[in-house]
């Protein structure tokens, strides 16, 4: 019999249904006894290609050991909070560090065994790297799409711990985790919705999409360089930044979403320039095709770039960066075509200077 590596002294919260704290008790308490309510928090990391990281549990485990759990997952101990024990999980766990602010809540697990009671939050990350792992804790792990991991648990291909299935059978949690994105037609109509790496696959499908134009005092452009790890374009020069809002998401919160996450900084106002319909390959495997909503916002400041989203950043006037347009062939096709369209335009151009 492996003896288990978890402490059974560490010291829980215990909370009533409503996430009160109402008493104390150990962990070797808590897993021997379903009315000690206790808190957890988990976390899936995803990939730039939308592929969730699935954990496969130590052996040595006291709960649930070779099973198939979240990416990183743990309790809450006495006095911590949610954010910070998913924050130190995935440290302890995968041996990497996610900068905290970039952890999204995504939903809230409850769930009751003959051995424990558990109140959980759900979080999601982006990732893209190596995993150093803790082998007392993880026996290793596998990058898998949603759809697939749906599958193989439905079918009762792999173990999976309790709350992972609840996660897995909670309809607003996988909403909100697989990035689900707009299908629109050319008047940008929605007509559904579609899993982000499956709208891309192939010619692609026509998706809502936004490219921002980040303008500060001095009439500058910011221009940056998207990371290594992007699956479309990846060391190509773009406008500030582009991304596409999630089903049920408008343009300006979705804006709001993104420059906090690629650069940083928090920006409320974003106003809307133009629109526009283009499609190109970027292999045989994958494409944009896009509605793509041109945005742009006032900013001057410092930025935070996030490495895993751009690897370089540039400010500059619309002179330099016709030139360096000229001059450069890694520029994006819908930074290209913006800057066309701002070129035959005057007025427009006039308005993204003066904002």
């Amino acid at each position: 019999m492996i003896q288990t590596t978890d402490k059974q002294s560490e010291l829980f919260d215990l909370v009533d249904q409503h996430d009160q704290v109402i008493g104390q008790a150990t962990r070797g308490e808590c897993h021997q006894n379903p009315k000690l309510r206790h808190r957890a928090a988990v976390v899936f990391l995803l990939n730039q290609k939308g592929q969730i990281f699935l954990q496969h549990r130590s052996l040595s485990k006291d709960l649930y050991p070779g099973y198939w759990v979240f990416s990183a997952s743990g309790h809450v101990d006495a006095g911590s909070n949610y954010l910070d024990t998913v924050d130190r999980e995935t440290q302890e766990e995968l041996g990497v560090i996610v900068p905290k602010d970039q952890f999204v809540q995504i939903g809230t697990v409850s769930y009751q065994t003959q051995r424990e009671a558990e109140l959980v939050t759900v979080y999601k990350a982006n990732f893209e790297g190596d995993f150093n792992f803790n082998t007392d804790e993880v026996a290793g792990g596998q990058w898998y799409f949603l759809s697939d991991i749906l599958k193989k648990y439905q079918q009762g291909d792999i173990k999976v711990t309790p709350c992972l299935a609840k996660a897995l059978e909670d309809k607003t949690i996988l909403a909100k985790l697989q990035e689900l994105l707009i299908l629109v037609d050319e008047h940008d109509q929605e007509l559904g919705q579609i899993e982000k790496y499956a709208a891309h696959q192939g010619v692609g499908q026509h998706h809502r999409a936004f490219t921002a134009i980040i303008v500060n005092d001095h009439q500058q452009i910011l221009l940056t360089k998207r990371s290594e790890f992007k699956p479309l374009w990846p060391q190509y020069w773009d406008m500030s930044f582009s991304s596409h809002p999630w089903f049920g998401e408008d343009i300006t919160k979705a804006c709001q979403r993104r420059v906090k996450q690629e650069l940083g900084i928090t920006i409320a106002n974003f106003t809307p320039l133009l629109t526009y319909n283009y499609q190109k390959q970027w292999t045989k495997a994958l494409a944009e095709n896009e509605h793509n909503y041109l945005m742009i916002a006032k900013y001057s400041g410092a930025i935070v770039p996030d490495k895993n989203e751009l690897s370089n950043y540039q400010w500059l006037s619309w002179d330099q960066l016709l030139q360096f347009s000229q001059k450069h062939q890694d520029i994006a096709f819908w930074a290209e075509l913006a800057i066309q369209k701002l070129q035959a335009n005057p007025t427009l151009l006039e308005t993204l200077l003066t904002i």
